[in-house]
């Protein structure tokens, strides 16, 4: 940007110098002379930052226009005022020695003649510099007042494009915090299942109760695949919502597949709880999965003021540590993460005391109820009719491909239900059944033995039996309706289970089924399987040998096999008097449930916390909040044209 100075003339010989003048935007001229020397002082220069910093403090045309034409105004006098301070002559100093004085006044003369055509000369030369320094600056200022002006306009929508994201933003989040209940006469609970619903019995028995004893309208929400159980299916208060679970289509590392089903998955259900239903009463969450569900769950309970239960299958990071190892990092950061977001919920529930214990201990879960898996009586009746047993074999003959005359006394039938999982370790069972197949080759008896449901490990077990090529069991892994599945349970002669926790806190839902079915269970033990075996009557074993002799006495030693079998059955029947809606009315229904939980008047303090504590959920909500927040603003500033920074002018 272009300087204009003028320079001061310094007065005498060694005197002080006189103060140079400069012209600025904010006080017109000032001085800036050097003191001492010999000559003219000079002045310090107006820098391009000062001028453009002094533009931007005007604002208008009009104020503009007028602090130009006094700066002009008094360019002019100071310039008028300099010239005739140059043409006078400079004054002569008093000397003592009047003879010096004296002496000199021709040559006095004769530099004053000099001097005054020299200052004429410089008086010209700095008149047309100020001339031509006003014509600069009335060009610059026109070209910069017509740059502010569109930049002042710029900013304005800027600003406006500001507030009205930050008034959207608030709106947002008062529809979220505000939106009521429902628009029915019955609250609202949502129920979270990150996997196939129609696997998850005990989550559909929640909704059940849900609807039926707590009087609540019910959203289950899952995956889409098996169809839900009858209850669920005709219940006018329940209704059914799917996640779309993340498939890709080309090979990609675990890793980005891994983010991606997160990513995809947990946008799905973080627009369903806030944006696609009413404000709940509350959230019923399954784990395991942790990841994502225990986060966005914390989140959304946190911000709509809803009550969070978590019903604790197992424990995540325990099945993750079967794959990875118990000492790899993302199996600690699993723990870490799961024990964080636990200890955030209202209420957990747990299928074992043992499993309550851990929770109150080591994760500060404040509320624990134990609510044991137990079959609902109107889906697990008992022993299989006759007539029902008749309609079951011929769709097992038609359907499954089952050639053996299941009603022949000859024929004893064996059944196992499981998700073929590493935690259930079918292959430990192959050296038991060579040895069963000799005894039944010995005894002249046929095993069908029938494996139900799907699962990783299906195959490879499928093929090692094959290898073993037994001659006196057959094996049938059919995958049953929901309807059948029950039927089949109340018509064989025993069950077994390999399940083992990887917990170790942990109870076989399939175990509790073959109860609720009368069926005598032999179960493989581990630590809190005691707690349901003592109960129930239910035989366990450690190894493959072990099986074979509880094999042998359920089945192969005629009369004793039959009255063991009887006061086994008898067993389960009275464990199984006290069914799930039962249980649940006198558990979960007062105590997490119908407790109220949540403060009235404190909206953002969640449930009966501190709000510090409240505070550790900004891990969790810039997961989804940050995204949309950011997302929104962003969007609408990449609209705007022009992206230069500007700030507004002070």
């Amino acid at each position: 940007m272009v300087q204009y100075s003028q320079r001061g003339r310094g007065k005498g010989g060694k005197g002080k110098g006189g103060r140079g003048n400069t012209m600025t935007k904010r006080s017109g001229w000032k001085n800036s002379g050097r003191k001492g020397g010999k000559g003219k002082g000079r002045k310090e220069h107006v820098t391009a930052e000062e001028l453009d910093e002094a533009l931007l403090r005007y604002k208008g045309e009009d104020a503009l226009a007028k602090k130009y034409d006094e700066d002009l105004e008094k360019y002019f006098e100071r310039g008028r005022e300099e010239q005739h301070e140059d043409t006078t002559p400079p004054e002569n100093h008093e000397n003592d020695d009047t003879g010096a004085a004296a002496g000199t006044a021709t040559d006095a003369a004769g530099n004053e003649a000099s001097s005054s055509a020299a200052a004429d000369a410089a008086g010209n030369t700095e008149a047309a510099a100020a001339a031509q320094g006003a014509a600069a600056i009335g060009n610059q200022s026109m070209e910069e007042l017509d740059s502010i002006k569109f930049e002042e306009k710029e900013y304005v929508l800027r600003d406006n494009l500001d507030a009205c994201c930050i008034i959207g933003i608030l709106a947002l989040l008062a529809y979220i915090l505000f939106r009521p209940y429902t628009k029915s006469s019955r609250d609202l609970a949502v129920v979270i299942v990150l996997g196939d619903i129609g696997h998850s019995p005990r989550m559909q028995y929640h909704s059940v109760s849900l609807a039926e004893q707590a009087g609540l309208d019910v959203v289950l929400l899952g995956y889409p695949g098996s169809k839900p159980m009858k209850e669920v299916v005709s219940s006018r208060h329940i209704e059914v919502r799917h996640i779309r679970p993340f498939a890709s289509t080309v090979a990609i590392p675990y890793i980005v597949y891994a983010a991606c089903k997160l990513a995809f998955e947990g946008g799905q259900l973080l627009w369903i709880l806030l944006f696609s239903i009413p404000r709940p009463k509350l959230l019923m969450v399954q784990t395991p999965p942790a990841i994502p569900t225990l986060m966005i769950a914390s989140m959304v309970a946190f911000l709509r003021r809803t009550k969070l239960i978590v019903d604790f299958h197992n424990l995540a990071y325990t099945i993750l540590g079967e794959k990875l190892g118990e000492r790899h990092w993302l199996v600690r950061l699993s723990r870490l993460y799961e024990s964080f977001w636990a200890s955030k919920c209202d209420y957990g529930l747990c299928v074992t005391h043992r499993m309550g214990g851990f929770l109150r201990d080591q994760w500060k879960v404040s509320h624990v109820v134990t609510c044991y898996d137990r079959p609902l009586k109107d889906r697990f009746r008992g022993r299989t009719a006759e007539d029902d047993r008749e309609g079951l074999y011929e769709r097992l003959h038609s359907s499954y491909g089952v050639k053996e005359d299941l009603s022949d006394p000859k024929v004893v039938t064996m059944v196992s239900s499981t998700s073929w999982t590493p935690d259930e370790d079918f292959m430990m069972l192959l050296p038991g059944l060579v040895e069963i197949d000799y005894l039944l080759r010995k005894a002249g008896r046929i095993l069908v033995f029938f494996i139900t449901g799907k699962g990783p490990c299906k195959e490879a077990f499928v093929r090692a039996f094959d290898d073993l090529h037994l001659s006196n069991i057959r094996l049938y892994t059919p995958w049953l309706s929901v309807s059948d599945y029950p039927l089949l349970l109340g018509a064989v002669d025993v069950g077994i289970s390999l399940h083992q926790s990887s917990s170790g806190l942990d109870l076989p839902m399939k175990v509790v089924d073959m109860l609720g079915a009368e069926l005598p269970v032999m179960g493989r033990d581990f630590e809190a399987f005691g707690e349901l075996a003592d109960a129930a009557g239910v035989l366990t074993f450690n190894t493959s040998h072990d099986v074979t002799n509880l094999f042998n006495k359920l089945l192969l030693q005629g009369r004793d096999s039959e009255k063991l079998r009887s006061s086994m059955m008898e067993k389960a029947r009275e464990w199984r008097e006290l069914d799930w809606s039962e249980q649940w009315a006198e558990t979960v229904l007062p105590s997490a449930v119908n407790h109220k939980s949540v403060p009235d008047n404190l909206y953002l303090q969640g449930y009966g916390r501190q709000f510090g504590d409240k505070m550790t959920y900004s891990v969790g909500l810039s997961y989804g909040s940050g995204l949309l927040v950011g997302g929104t603003f962003g969007l609408l500033k990449g609209l705007q044209k022009g992206g230069s920074h500007f700030e507004a002018p002070s």
